[in-house]
């Protein structure tokens, strides 16, 4: 019996050691939690960080972009205009050549040169004249003296008056020949003074006509610049030169920075066309909007899809951490049902052999717990103890 009770004690401390039925029984069953992860969404399309061709585009856009704003502001500054035109330009050089042009000023040494030739000349007519009339007068003598000799020798007149008519026709005649030679040297030294006259004549007339050509060429490039509506100033004239240089210049530095403003707004093209081509690929197209907005709006959607992915990705791994915690508990309570019913199985085992143990002794009651049964029977045990020690004394 004592082997029996203790049997049976332990199966039922044993039950009574058992955990109560788990919780994690109830709620959710792995099935739920299986079927809500076969449920999830699946992983968006498209980048979540910017593609390495897409940053490639960006950045030789940005820099495109960068360079036709450089270009842009390398504009050169527009002077005023000139006040004369690139075909006017050789016809003011030739008034400023003419202006500079040293002034041809009168030649007096010349004039007085002139003047003196013909002072000479003047004095040799008048010394020609007197010898004419000094050489009429002698041939006077001579046809007076003839006419003498002529009654002399008719003997018309003295003897006398006869010589004297010879000698004075000795003398005239010696006198002409003497003033012819004089007038000849007269007229070769008029003629010298007239040729030397005529090429200072021709030296002065040439000097004049240079000056009067200067004044002519000083009055038709001063009219010039005046049509031009210039000052009729060389300084003035020279400034409106270098004025329409600086212009000209501008124009030349223009075109180039034209030209360079082409090309950069060329490459800029080429570059966002080929930034919209690579978003193209990746969903984000938009005519209508500028390459920053579809740039914005492919960033967004990169931090849309990596905030998506973290969110699905929590969201699974929140839904697997309960789907393996409810696997868990089910394998706990499972196994503590287990337990609990070897338990019992082995506490009913040892009530039954408790109880039949007890049969045998006469302490039988089908409607009377184990204990009870056990108890009754050990205070029959001391009553019988009891009664045993009053007979014995």
């Amino acid at each position: 019996v004592a082997v029996a009770a203790n049997t049976w004690r332990e199966a039922a401390a044993a039950v009574r050691a058992q955990p109560a039925a788990p919780e994690a029984t109830t709620g959710e069953t792995v099935e739920d939690l299986e079927r809500q992860l076969d449920r999830l969404p699946g992983a968006p399309e498209g980048d979540r960080d910017e593609a390495p061709e897409v940053a490639a585009a960006t950045s030789a856009w940005r820099n495109a972009v960068e360079r036709q704003r450089v270009r842009q502001r390398m504009q050169p500054s527009e002077p005023s205009k000139p006040p004369i035109a690139a075909s006017d330009r050789e016809a003011v050089r030739r008034a400023i050549e003419a202006l500079l042009r040293p002034p041809v000023n009168a030649d007096d040494e010349t004039e007085e040169l002139l003047g003196s030739l013909h002072l000479q000349s003047e004095t040799l007519d008048g010394q020609i004249r007197r010898t004419r009339r000094k050489e009429g007068w002698a041939w006077c003598g001579v046809v007076t003296s003839l006419a003498a000799a002529a009654l002399a020798l008719l003997d018309a007149v003295p003897a006398l008056v006869g010589v004297g008519a010879f000698v004075l026709i000795i003398v005239s005649c010696t006198f002409i020949v003497l003033s012819r030679r004089s007038r000849s040297g007269l007229l070769d030294e008029k003629q010298t003074l007239g040729v030397e006259a005529a090429y200072v004549e021709t030296e002065a007339r040439k000097h004049r006509q240079r000056e009067e050509q200067r004044h002519t060429e000083t009055d038709h490039a001063k009219r010039a610049l005046e049509r031009l509506g210039l000052e009729p100033e060389p300084d003035a004239a020279d400034q409106a030169l270098n004025h329409l240089a600086r212009w000209e210049r501008w124009e030349n530095e223009r075109a180039e920075w034209q030209q360079l403003v082409a090309a950069a707004q060329t490459a800029e093209t080429t570059a966002e066309t080929e930034l919209r081509a690579e978003l193209a690929r990746r969903g984000v197209v938009g005519v209508e909007e500028t390459a920053d907005a579809l740039l914005d709006r492919y960033e967004r959607e990169c931090r849309q899809n990596a905030r998506a992915d973290r969110e699905l990705a929590a969201k699974r791994q929140q839904l697997t951490m309960r789907l393996e915690a409810r696997r868990r508990s089910e394998r706990t309570a499972a196994e503590q049902r287990r337990r609990r019913q070897t338990a019992k199985s082995a506490e009913a085992e040892a009530e039954a052999g408790l109880r039949a143990v007890l049969g045998q002794r006469g302490v039988v009651d089908p409607e009377e717990g184990a204990g009870s049964l056990l108890d009754r029977y050990e205070r029959e045990c001391r009553r019988n103890a009891q009664a045993d020690r009053e007979l014995a004394l």
